[in-house]
């Protein structure tokens, strides 16, 4: 997903993902409040640590809510919901029981004392993102998706603005910043594409985001034209060999 094979889950369902913090893996990151729902009894708060998993809702019945072990996880990302042009918000979860699931399974996540986060995007939306994120139409955006998030239970949002081209940044950053407005007590993330230098961007959207999560798995396949995805940490890096 971000629908070709993004979120690794797609072979494993549940991929567990040792991620990259942006701004802390503490329990001092901006959306680890009491206020959030679900008290964390056991995560990040008294670890220091945060471990995610995707779930999707495609592969349910290959991988049960029920069957999901979250002794070796912080937090539970699910997905997906997909925004419209208009702001709304379609929340199938690619099932034909979205809500349902979505609900069961942030009420499985809390009773398991950890965090749930409502993926948002993937691939193959981004101009439904561009269209809802625009001056226009962001507020309403922004209303639906926290209002959403609440009604499924979740603890915070998982923006997957895929592509995130250098023209959208803009309209990115302004949505985040009136997520983190509307509320500031949620967990907010962002899976990035691996790039070579890493945006500056990036570190000026910190501060409004808990995780900026890299999609390192797209930098390790047989993808056209490359000799290999393997370069020197010193050198060697090539056209064909460009990580």
């Amino acid at each position: 997903m971000k629908f070709r094979t993004t979120h690794v889950s797609v072979a494993t369902t549940l991929a567990l993902s040792l991620v990259l913090a942006a701004c802390s893996s503490s329990s001092e990151g901006l959306g680890e409040s009491t206020d959030s729902i679900g008290d964390d009894t056991s995560s990040i708060a008294t670890t220091g640590k945060w471990v995610s998993g995707y779930y999707v809702g495609y592969q349910q019945t290959i991988y049960p809510p029920e069957a999901i072990d979250f002794t070796a996880l912080t937090h539970l990302i699910v997905g997906r919901i997909v925004p419209n042009a208009n702001g709304t918000l379609n929340t199938s979860l690619d099932s034909g029981n979205g809500p349902t699931l979505a609900k069961k399974l942030s009420q499985l996540t809390h009773s398991a004392g950890k965090k749930a986060i409502l993926m948002v995007g993937g691939a193959g939306t981004h101009d439904a993102w561009v269209s809802a994120s625009s001056a226009g139409t962001r507020a309403t955006f922004v209303s639906n998706l926290i209002q959403t998030m609440n009604d499924l239970g979740y603890d915070g949002l998982d923006l997957d603005w895929e592509p995130l081209n250098p023209g959208d940044f803009a309209s990115f950053k302004a949505l985040a910043t009136a997520l983190r407005q509307a509320k500031p007590t949620m967990l907010l993330t962002v899976p990035v594409a691996w790039s070579d230098p890493v945006d500056a961007f990036y570190g000026q959207i910190a501060p409004l985001f808990d995780q900026i999560n890299i999609m390192s798995y797209s930098m390790a396949d047989a993808w056209p034209g490359w000799q290999s995805w393997h370069g020197s940490a010193v050198y060697g890096q090539s056209a064909t060999m460009p990580s």
